[in-house]
């Protein structure tokens, strides 16, 4: 196998590697927009009842403590939401695939003996454009 090759393969596993991260990170998304949208909820059922003129006992029926989370507490007009371990996986792929990616571009690098990044057309194949001398 030569070090084209494996560049190659390594810039193609990153690719899917960051197509997971991709998901993960949509996966979190999702369920951070649930929490804000149950804890926005809760807050409109919290200013109704409190607009009714209703007592703690009124109020403690509509909406019970055991359905407010500490996820959905709403502080300053933002959802307080931990780290979740969708995010965790998200950001560790992220890395991954950037790794995965670092280490493709040195094998190309180092197959090619130029910098792996470079002009990959010749002059001749660009003398017929305009402009080019």
């Amino acid at each position: 196998m030569t070090l084209d090759e494996i560049s190659i393969i390594l810039v193609y596993s990153a690719m899917a590697v960051y197509a997971i991260a991709f998901i993960a990170y949509a996966i979190d998304l999702a369920r951070r927009s649930a929490a804000a949208t149950k804890a926005a909820d809760e807050a409109k059922v919290a200013m109704k009842v409190g607009a009714t003129g209703a007592d703690a006992g009124e109020a403690a029926a509509v909406t019970p403590a055991a359905s407010v989370t500490p996820a959905a507490s709403v502080k300053g007009g933002a959802v307080a939401y931990g780290r979740s371990p969708s995010l965790r996986v998200a950001v560790a792929m992220t890395v991954i695939a950037w790794l995965l990616h670092l280490c493709a571009d040195v094998q190309r690098g180092i197959a090619a003996e130029r910098v792996g990044y470079g002009r990959r057309g010749c002059d001749s194949c660009l003398r017929g454009r305009r402009g080019f001398r």
